[in-house]
C-alpha cells in the first residue's frame, strides 16, 4: 500500500480538513483557503516532516508556525544534545525559530 493512502484516510475522517490531496511527494491536508497541513514522508530512506503552513504570516520565505521534522540542521550543535536527534520539534516565535534544547 503506498504511505499515503492511508494517511489520507485518517486525516478525511477527522473532519477538520475540506481537502486532502497528494501534492508532489507531500500530503497537504486544506484547513482553510490560507491554512494547511504538509506531511512528507520518503519510504525509501524513512525521512519525513509535518508543518502547519499559514499564509498570511507574514514572514518571507517559510510560513510554518510549527512542525515535526528528522531534518539534522547539521551547524547547529545544540541540536544534536536532543534525546530525540535528529527528530524534533520546531515552532515560531516571531519570525525566529524555537527548538527545544
Amino acid at each position: 500500500m503506498i504511505w499515503y493512502r492511508e494517511v489520507i484516510q485518517k486525516l478525511n475522517a477527522t473532519g477538520i480538513f475540506k481537502e486532502c490531496l497528494v501534492i508532489g511527494a507531500k500530503v497537504r491536508a486544506t484547513i482553510s483557503e490560507t491554512m494547511f497541513l504538509d506531511i512528507y514522508y520518503d519510504p525509501t530512506t524513512k525521512s519525513y516532516s509535518y508543518g502547519l503552513v499559514d499564509l498570511e504570516l507574514p514572514y518571507k520565505g517559510d510560513r510554518r508556525i510549527f512542525g515535526w521534522d528528522d531534518y539534522p540542521h547539521e551547524g547547529v550543535e545544540k541540536m544534536k544534545k536532543l534525546k530525540s536527534y535528529p527528530h524534533h520539534f520546531q515552532s515560531r516565535k516571531g519570525d525566529k525559530w524555537v527548538y527545544p534544547y
